[in-house]
């Protein structure tokens, strides 16, 4: 085996392993970024669904309280 090849075959081996260290980084990376994403949607949803519950609770139900005295709404 020449000095060439032995040189050639070093080089392939740590252009792979920094390859597949980049790869294992980035992949953690993207995928603790949709974690963080996904948990943020989740946290407007439900802050949405509160805020939705607050204005119904003090807008709405005043009203429909007064209507089923008079009239029952299924």
């Amino acid at each position: 085996m020449g000095l060439r090849l032995k040189f050639n075959l070093v080089l392939v081996l740590v252009f792979l392993a920094g390859f597949v260290a980049a790869g294992a980084v980035s992949r953690q990376l993207l995928q603790d970024n949709a974690r963080d994403e996904v948990v943020r949607n989740a946290r407007l949803m439900m802050e949405t669904a509160g805020a939705v519950r607050n204005y119904t609770i003090t807008q709405v139900q005043p009203h429909l309280l007064k209507q089923l005295e008079e009239v029952f709404l299924p």
